[in-house]
């Protein structure tokens, strides 16, 4: 999901990807809980709008849905045929996008589950993390060290739309710019909506952290430390890193944030969410 840098964010959902389960905390760090939704098949990536979480079972070949409260769970809201490897998810009004590591597709359904294709989007390398903005769909392909792009509807396919990276994993749309993790250089990068002005190491982490999903929402980025087993949080600028966030998650992938107007949706336990994936 795409949120403003103006939007106030509330909470904070990542994917506990070995376990299965889904971790929320507030958008403070505290309240956290890991166990927030259980039940996954190596859980990746996770996106919310504003009635449903939705996350990839990359091991059960599915897409999973579940209310923001973390009630009515269905592991298997998006499966079958060809539907392999599912890994980064990502939504807009009005559907559900995600990649397949296996097949080397981007892939997109209606929210409510219906109308699914895919092969969206076709010769990919390896692609992991998945994001939307008004206009396009950009996805990180990890076997390549490229980001790609392609409008909305699958045309006009650039594979190739940034090209230098290392390993990029997670990827966020937010305002003028596009961020995306590196796991080979344990960095987080920036670049101009256009692909132009690239900014490789823009955060540069610890060694051995593993980013992967990232999220972008009002003064902070955050990032999901696939190796390290936390939730790091910076601002906007780069300045002030917290590596260690969040602590206590197991493998977390990808990274979502909830925004404001899901607040009365959002509490179960007093904790709200942000979500997460993750390469294969």
């Amino acid at each position: 999901m795409w949120v403003a840098p103006s939007a106030k964010a509330i909470g904070i959902l990542w994917a506990n990807n070995l376990p299965g389960t889904i971790g929320s905390a507030n958008v403070d760090g505290t309240g956290v809980n890991q166990n927030f939704i259980t039940g996954s098949n190596r859980a990746y990536g996770v996106a919310v709008d504003g009635t449903h979480i939705y996350w990839a079972n990359e091991s059960s070949n599915a897409i999973a849905r579940a209310n923001l409260d973390g009630t009515g769970v269905n592991l298997s809201f998006i499966s079958g045929g060809l539907l392999l490897n599912p890994t980064g998810v990502a939504v807009d009004g009005t559907h559900i996008y995600w990649a397949s590591s296996s097949t080397n597709w981007i892939a997109r359904a209606n929210l409510d589950g219906t109308g699914v294709n895919l092969s969206l989007i076709t010769g990919a390398t390896t692609p992991t993390f998945v994001a939307v903005d008004g206009s396009h769909i950009y996805w990180a392909n990890f076997g390549a060290n490229t980001i790609g792009r392609a409008s909305l509807d699958g045309t006009g396919v650039n594979q190739s739309f940034i090209t230098g990276v290392n390993g990029p994993a997670g990827i966020a749309i937010s305002g003028s710019f596009i961020y995306w993790s590196n796991e080979g250089t344990n960095s987080i990068a920036r670049a101009n909506l256009d692909g132009t002005g690239a900014n490789l190491t823009f955060i540069q982490l610890s060694p051995s952290t593993g980013p992967s999903g990232i999220a972008v929402a009002g003064a902070y980025i955050y990032y999901a430390a696939e190796f390290a087993g936390t939730i790091g949080r910076v601002n906007l600028d780069g300045t002030g890193l917290t590596e260690s966030f969040i602590t206590g998650a197991t493998d977390p992938l990808g990274i979502a944030i909830v925004p404001e107007p899901a607040t009365a949706l959002l509490v179960m336990g007093g904790v709200l969410g942000l979500a997460v994936a993750r390469r294969a």
